[in-house]
């Protein structure tokens, strides 16, 4: 078994003199340049199985080279049998003689730690491996998902350190790894600088079974999901999760090769899965898409990708009464704004009834109200007195910004219909009584006003816009609601609720403890950086002015005519009393009562 000793300075006394060779000094040469400059801590094990005196004696001597002749900005532990939680080195040298002898290191490392990179070193002290055991040992390696991984063997005619490691997949696809060379130490110096190579830089082409969600616009796919000529076509599918799993398997070089949609996917308190998760969990996937929640409360049952899109899981209700064309008008305004105004509309005829009475007050506040209301003003009226002036100035500046704001607010409310007697908030939606709609109990509402359904994001929407019951909601992410108003435009009644449940984070699961996710979380991370997963997201989660179309550029909804109707018809009553008000001041020439009415006798 391994040492079970901690080295201190001057722990251990001096060995006899040995000779150094290659191997030692390609070890001594690996923690000096590579691990000491990053790393504090290097956790060594040695075995050495069925060997002789003579190769034992050589084995110890090798780590005790190792453990005095380092520089002292290292600190070395030997492997005592167990890795703590929170480990205090994600490097480990292994000194071993043979296959065997690493696998009676018995070494383990925690499950929690299994989403970790690591970095192993294994120094083969026989010089007779043979290339089935070197790759039994990566076979080992990747038991622990340890990718980065570089095995030392020593020739056995010259002076020369040969550095393996391994990559996944092979060329024809019919090995799950392939052992290579990657490096080679002599007259002390590397022929390569970088000392642990990139495993991921392609995949050979291979195969990945991709299981997937249909949820706009997250997932979409052009074509029969179920046809397997459809979907042997990968360029059908897109959406935010899809283009990116595809730029991916162009960066690594694997074959999107897509299952058959999966329904809705659950994690259930049990353990229990459906849908992508549970093809993930049998092995016929290898990585699941569709809108899948980063913080899923049992995401312990797998591994993800590190969060690339964020989107408002809502709460969605059906649009019990809108606006009609009369009262859009009356929208860009408060109701304290048109109680102002109609307060000053009474104020005006109040003055103007005084004006016919001849009485001298409320002369200049008639004219100033009067401007208000966007009545004309004679020459003659204007005020005289050059202190006045400019604050009547300022008065009609006023009612020239509020006439203006009126119609821009207006245009607004075309553009966007505000809609009445929905809750703002989650308490308001508590208080009125909705019922929820979900495919399961939801710790953030009441059991006794939930209702199971097990089905699809369409048929929720259906059922809420044709369901008799007035108080109906569920959930769903903003993103998703969008995209089905933008296509059902004309017939949709449903709008979100303004406050947001949470924020949902969207990653990709694999796996439990999957090698994909270190290559993926890096490329990732890569492709966030530069933009590029901004754009994507941007490409099809648009905004509330845009609606997606298949082959077209994104534009801007028109204002319809029948948008105007309310206007046009204020409009034809104001023509109509204009009319009938120009026929009685007519009919007035020949009415002596009606002209001195006009005239304000």
């Amino acid at each position: 078994m391994a040492l079970l000793v901690e080295v201190a300075g001057g722990a251990l006394e001096a060995p006899s003199p040995w000779q150094s060779t290659p191997l030692a000094a390609a070890a001594l040469h690996i923690i000096d340049r590579y691990i000491g400059p990053f790393q504090r801590t290097l956790l060594i094990a040695g075995m050495c199985d069925n060997c002789t005196s003579w190769q034992r004696d050589r084995q110890e001597q090798l780590l005790s080279q190792l453990l005095l002749s380092h520089k002292q900005d290292v600190a070395i532990q030997l492997y005592r049998g167990v890795i703590d939680e929170k480990p205090i080195s994600y490097f480990y040298m292994f000194v071993v003689n043979s296959l065997a002898a690493f696998r009676a290191l018995e070494f383990t490392l925690p499950e929690t730690l299994f989403d970790r990179e690591f970095y192993f070193v294994i120094v083969l002290t026989s010089r007779t491996a043979t290339e089935s055991d070197i790759e039994k040992i990566f076979f080992s390696c990747m038991y622990f998902h340890v990718l980065h991984v570089v095995l030392l063997v020593e020739l056995p005619d010259i002076p020369v350190v040969l550095f393996y490691s391994y990559d996944l997949f092979s060329s024809n696809c019919s090995h799950l790894i392939t052992p290579k060379q990657v490096n080679r130490f002599a007259n002390g110096r590397l022929q390569h600088d970088r000392l642990f190579v990139n495993n991921f830089e392609g995949f050979y082409g291979c195969p990945l079974n991709v299981s997937w969600y249909l949820l706009p616009p997250f997932v979409t796919f052009r074509g029969d999901g179920h046809n397997r000529s459809h979907r042997a076509e990968v360029e059908r599918l897109n959406g935010i999760d899809g283009e990116l799993l595809r730029v991916l398997a162009d960066i690594f070089n694997f074959r999107i090769q897509l299952l058959p949609p999966c329904g809705k996917s659950y994690i259930t308190a049990n353990g229990t899965v459906t849908g992508c998760y549970a093809a993930l969990q049998s092995g016929r996937a290898s990585i699941a898409i569709g809108a899948l929640s980063g913080s899923h409360l049992r995401r312990h049952q797998f591994s993800t990708t590190s969060a690339y899109h964020q989107s408002a899981l809502v709460f969605v209700v059906r649009m019990r009464r809108t606006f009609g064309p009369i009262s859009h008008l009356a929208a860009p305004f408060c109701r304290g704004v048109w109680l102002c105004i109609l307060g000053s509309c009474v104020l005006v005829l109040i003055l103007q009834w005084l004006h016919w009475r001849r009485l001298e007050i409320g002369g200049g506040t008639l004219n100033v109200l009067g401007t208000l209301l966007g009545n004309p003003l004679v020459f003659g009226a204007l005020f005289s007195d050059t202190h006045v002036r400019p604050l009547f100035m300022s008065w009609m500046l006023l009612a020239l910004v509020l006439r203006t704001l009126y119609q821009g607010k207006l245009f607004g409310v075309f553009c966007l219909p505000q809609y009445s007697g929905i809750p703002r908030n989650i308490s308001e939606l508590l208080d009125q009584n909705y019922t929820l709609l979900a495919a399961d109990y939801l710790d953030f509402y009441p059991k006794q006003r939930t209702e199971i359904i097990q089905s699809s994001y369409a048929a929720r929407f259906e059922q809420m816009e044709n369901d008799p019951r007035p108080k109906l909601t569920t959930t769903a992410l903003l993103g998703n609601l969008i995209h089905y108003n933008q296509h059902k435009w004309e017939t949709s009644t449903l709008i979100s609720v303004e406050e947001p449940i949470y924020t949902y984070h969207l990653v990709m699961y694999l796996r439990r403890h999957s090698i994909l996710k270190f290559g993926f979380d890096r490329k990732l991370r890569q492709l966030m950086s530069a933009g590029i997963v901004g754009y994507i997201n941007r490409k099809y989660e648009l905004s509330k002015f845009r609606y997606l179309q298949a082959a077209r550029p994104l534009q801007i909804e028109r204002i319809r005519l029948q948008m105007h109707s309310g206007l046009y018809l204020v409009c034809l009553l104001m023509l109509l009393m204009a009319l009938i008000i120009f026929g009685l001041e007519l009919l007035s020439l020949r009415v002596s009562r009606l002209r001195r009415f006009f005239e304000g006798g």
